[in-house]
């Protein structure tokens, strides 16, 4: 049946010139909406937004900041509020939800979460909440868990009660691993990876890896099997890097092998003739035809052969040696960026156009200037990582960079800003120099409710001439 509602109100001779509305939603019932708007209580207006106000002021003290300036902490609370806008709360006040399957179910001991932009959100977001939201963090973990369970398999992008096809890969895979080998663990973990084994091994009814069987026998996805095969090629080995972190640490060593050698299939992309990673037909020949490293060819997801080939972040190592040497990819990550901040001063450049080049914009470019540090330069990323935080983020309209994707922008801004960088499934971060003087993180959770890392900068500039951790 059609839902709606309407208000009627008439303010002529009245003594105020406000209405005042109280409205609660659900997706489980009338009934679970009523229970949810009388759980909102008897409070004004001015009550609830001070209300909200203290509790956001709680959660953006989780990173306390010291010196900068007004501008520098406007950008960064700005950006970490933006960041924690989602996922959504799909939890009623009485424990409720409506799953994958249609039916209602009950959350005890934790809160049911929904629409998780997973291509974007598993580079940024949610390793910071493995950071500095840990409790969170694991809720989610359980969500995307009881999805599984409820619906038949992990999502790809879920969106309130079902699936969607949105984007390749299949990170839900990455984001379980990563926030296990973060130490949170307070999620089935025993149901999540077997979801996650399955999305890796075999044909899945709902967000699986599409042309799994290929990429399994043969060790890509071809452009015979599905679109934007190389895309899914890279997004597949990432994950299988993640899942044989996961497997070695629930002490499944078989499994550990196999995602660990899947996980170097990106290489077979490689085409010695180009220089690129690209397409490649079921029968091992490259797709060469009409070829342009500057267009978005119909084997890649949103971006270029420039965007893609540096799109390998869990083996740096491994795409030097490809390329030639560290130095050899240190002068083409060079030219990358020179060439992406020509682009952008130019008069052909277009705000929010595409760019061929560096493209902040857009999720495969986000982490390839910590590459520089992998492969010996770390100068070079503290260099183009300090460029890309200045450039393209700033208080006005056009402060961001493009569309924020749940948080995924705004993230990659405040871990610019904190010095630190994720690499997911790997349990570590890359260093450059933090913005401001002292910075103090809240990594509390249930476990350790004091746990707290201190970030001390000692001078100033854009370089981190040493680090130390403990002493």
């Amino acid at each position: 049946a059609d839902i709606g509602a309407w208000l009627r109100f008439d303010l002529v001779g009245a003594d105020t010139n406000s209405v005042e509305l109280d409205l609660a939603i659900s997706y489980v019932s009338i009934e679970s909406a009523e229970q949810n708007l009388a759980a909102l209580g008897q409070r004004s207006f001015d009550e609830t937004r001070a209300a909200a106000a203290a509790a956001w002021q709680t959660e953006l003290s989780r990173i306390r900041t010291l010196g900068g300036d007004p501008q520098q902490r406007t950008l960064f609370y700005s950006a970490l509020y933006r960041s924690f806008l989602a996922p959504t709360t799909f939890t009623d006040s009485s424990g409720a939800y409506r799953g994958f399957d249609d039916q209602v179910h009950q959350a005890e001991g934790f809160t049911y979460y929904s629409d998780f932009s997973l291509w974007d959100t598993y580079r940024t977001v949610h390793p910071l909440f493995n950071l500095i939201q840990r409790d969170r963090s694991a809720d989610m973990m359980e969500s995307l868990t009881r999805m599984a369970a409820q619906g038949g398999d992990l999502p790809k992008w879920p969106l309130g009660i079902g699936y969607t096809g949105g984007m390749v890969g299949t990170p839900a895979d990455i984001v379980l691993a990563d926030a296990y080998l973060e130490d949170i663990t307070d999620f089935d973990v025993d149901t999540a990876y077997a979801a996650a084994y399955l999305h890796a091994t075999e044909p899945r009814p709902n967000a699986g890896r599409a042309g799994i069987v290929g990429y399994r026998e043969r060790g890509w996805v071809s452009t015979d099997d599905a679109s934007s095969s190389a895309s899914r090629t890279l997004e597949f080995a990432h994950a299988d890097y993640a899942l044989g972190r996961w497997a070695a640490a629930l002490g499944k060593p078989d499994d550990a092998a196999l995602f660990g050698a899947s996980a170097g299939n990106w290489a077979n992309l490689w085409s010695p003739e180009l220089g690129f990673l690209i397409g490649r037909h079921s029968d091992g020949s490259f797709d060469l035809a009409g070829f342009d490293p500057l267009v978005w060819a119909s084997y890649y997801a949103e971006g270029t052969a420039h965007h893609y080939t540096f799109a390998v972040p869990h083996d740096a190592k491994g795409l030097a040696a490809i390329m030639g040497g560290d130095a050899a990819m240190v002068e083409r990550l060079e030219a990358y960026f020179e060439t992406s901040k020509a682009f952008l001063e130019s008069a052909q450049y277009t705000p929010l156009e595409p760019v061929p080049y560096y493209w902040q914009s857009n999720e495969p470019s986000l982490h390839a200037a910590y590459l520089f540090t992998e492969v010996g330069a770390p100068a070079l990323t503290q260099r183009w990582v300090a460029w890309a935080r200045d450039r393209h983020y700033g208080l006005g309209p056009n402060g961001l960079p493009g569309n924020d994707d749940a948080g995924t922008m705004s993230a990659w801004y405040v871990w610019a800003t904190i010095g630190l960088y994720p690499l997911p499934g790997s349990g570590g971060f890359w260093i450059t120099a933090p913005t401001f003087e002292r910075l103090e993180l809240d990594l509390s959770d249930a476990s350790a409710p004091d746990r707290k890392l201190a970030i001390v900068s000692e001078g100033s500039g854009i370089y981190v001439a040493g680090a130390s951790f403990g002493g």
